[in-house]
């Protein structure tokens, strides 16, 4: 008995012997590993500086400055007229054509001072030459002389029910009956609205804005046109005839 006991412990003695040295070589092992380990998230942490987030700033995008709008430029046009011409003036007609603060003027001129005085008396027993004239701040500029040798001119003005003004330039063909050119100012410049070839006779402006075209004829009626001004161009709104 006292034989079985003592191998018994002798066996307990080794097998305690034995797990011990287990456990002594597995410690070292396992600190080994978890040393590395922790270097490595180190050396990682190190190698991976931390993200700082900054909001990138956004660029401000400022409006263009408007340019400031140019004064309108008003000189004496008489005194340029008078600069291209040395002719009596019989009508002179200055205005804002435009709407844009700068003035323009529309003239007619001949070179016999007796005929223009008896022009502005009502004395209409000859014909005479004239020229018809558009005076801006470049300048004055004779308009096509062809449509004014030897007839009489008259100059009126007026404006379209829309506001846009125009000079009359009458030609008269006789007591009855006279051809109207219609001019406009647009960008600096005078234009004609109607040709040579584009008769509007004996044109005036109503009060309400309509130009209203008689023409006579020889069956001793009127044919009447009424006429409106839209995007640059004139506009035939009504045309009838009428008996005196």
């Amino acid at each position: 008995m006292k034989r079985i006991t003592t191998a018994l412990l002798a066996g307990l003695l080794a097998i305690n012997l034995t797990a011990c040295g287990e456990q002594a070589v597995t410690e070292p092992e396992e600190i080994a590993k978890e040393t590395v380990e922790d270097a490595s998230e180190q050396t990682i942490a190190e190698e991976t500086p931390e993200t700082v987030s900054q909001e990138e700033p956004v660029p401000t995008v400022s409006e263009p400055e408007e340019e400031p709008t140019p004064e309108p430029v008003n000189v004496d046009l008489k005194a340029l007229l008078a600069e291209a011409t040395d002719e009596a003036v019989v009508y002179f007609i200055e205005d804002d054509f435009e709407g844009n603060g700068a003035k323009e003027a529309f003239a007619v001129t001949t070179p016999d001072t007796s005929e223009a005085e008896g022009l502005l008396s009502g004395d209409l027993d000859s014909l005479v030459s004239y020229t018809v004239w558009f005076i801006s701040s470049k300048g004055a500029e004779a308009l096509d002389a062809s449509n004014f040798r030897d007839v009489f001119v008259y100059l009126s003005s007026g404006a379209f029910a829309s506001g846009k003004k125009a000079v009359l330039i009458d030609t008269w063909l006789s007591a009855r009956n006279t051809r109207t050119y219609v001019a406009v100012v647009e960008n600096g410049e005078y234009r004609l609205l109607n040709s040579g070839e584009d008769y509007i006779y004996s044109a005036f402006f109503t009060e309400n804005g309509i130009l209203k075209s008689s023409n006579f004829t020889f069956d001793n009626t009127f044919e009447i046109k009424e006429y409106s001004y839209d995007n640059g161009a004139l506009v035939l709104e009504k045309e009838y005839t009428e008996t005196p």
